[in-house]
């Protein structure tokens, strides 16, 4: 049994990039959330949910450096030399971290705030409603949308924690080859950030209104090796994630409740076969079953194909090449 604590502390110089950046304009295509909402539309067919605006984005000369502190504990457990089990745990807490403020986050927190749904004199609403620039209620065209400005800022505090466990065990050798499994497993336990000073932390790993990230993923190999023969499959398993009506936060969206989306595995498969003791030629499959990213049934009628989580996911289906390596001077392996 090995044991394997750590414990660091970390100081970064805030990026030049988001301190000088001069003002630059942008157009984009938003959600008015608001305006939707005060008009009484769903946002499944909602008339203000394809709203063209500009933005304009500007650094931030008052960023401050970055500070880090992590802490972790892990052990090994190989009792024989084909078998070993591991387990560590990890808890990193970040502050000042810096990053862009996002326009779909502003309008949204914008609308929580306009709603009473959010403390309208708290921190997050007295930023969100500066950054934005609405017309009145009594204008021409009530409450138009007309800019969004965003900037980099300091994130107050960020932790976020977990478990990373894997077992990995050598078969003994047979007739059949060489079989080897391997397996990993990453858990997200907390995942919080507090943007600013004063506002009430936000649980990234549970409100789908704030961050769609997998809370667990799951990892796993078979190796078989027999003669100048190898091959690998690999698995990965991604947790549930929020669909698209969690992360508005305002109800059912296209009828569809707010809630998660199923869990989502990929297969890839390589095959290896070894020429001379310098070369090898090798075939790969990427996504060998050739699914396709779970559908989310709430996206429809509100954005374009492909109605699923661009972010967590990826279109590409079954990908495949073959690949010829030599080394010069030494073997294959």
């Amino acid at each position: 049994m090995r044991f394997r604590p750590s414990l660091n502390s970390a100081v970064g110089p805030e990026p030049e990039a988001y301190v000088f950046a001069g003002e630059s304009g942008f157009f984009t295509t938003v959600i008015d959330y608001f305006r939707c909402e005060e008009a009484g539309q769903d946002l499944s067919n909602c008339t203000f949910a394809n709203s063209n605006i500009q933005g304009s984005r500007s650094g931030n000369p008052d960023l401050k450096s970055i500070t880090a502190d992590s802490f972790g504990f892990g052990a090994v457990w190989s009792p024989t030399d084909r078998f070993q089990a591991r387990l560590d745990y990890y808890d990193i807490k970040i502050d000042d971290e810096v990053s862009d403020l996002d326009i779909d986050r502003i309008l949204r927190e914008e609308n929580e705030c306009r709603q009473g749904r959010l403390d309208i004199d708290s921190p997050t609403c007295v930023q969100a409603l500066s950054h934005v620039d609405r017309g009145a209620s009594t204008d021409p065209v009530p409450n138009q949308l007309h800019s969004v400005a965003i900037n980099p800022i300091n994130i107050s505090k960020e932790s976020v924690s977990g478990i990373v466990a894997g077992l990995t065990y050598q078969f003994p050798e047979s007739r059949a080859g060489n079989f080897r499994v391997n397996l990993d497993y990453n858990r997200t336990l907390d995942h919080d950030y507090t943007q600013f000073p004063g506002d009430d932390p936000i649980d990234l790993l549970n409100q789908g209104f704030y961050s769609t990230e997998f809370a667990s993923v799951v990892t796993a190999d078979f190796i078989w090796g027999i003669g100048k023969w190898t091959t690998t499959i690999h698995g990965t398993r991604y947790g549930a994630t929020p669909n698209f009506a969690e992360q508005q936060g305002a109800g059912p969206v296209n009828g569809v409740e707010p809630g998660d989306i199923d869990a989502y595995a990929l297969f890839n498969l390589n095959v290896d076969y070894q020429l001379t003791e310098n070369s090898s030629v090798a075939l790969t499959l990427n996504n060998a079953l050739d699914e396709g990213p779970p559908k989310d049934k709430s996206y429809s009628g509100t954005t374009a194909y492909p109605y699923y989580n661009i972010f967590n996911y990826n279109g590409y289906g079954r990908a495949w090449w073959v690949e010829y390596q030599i080394r010069l001077g030494g073997s294959a392996n």
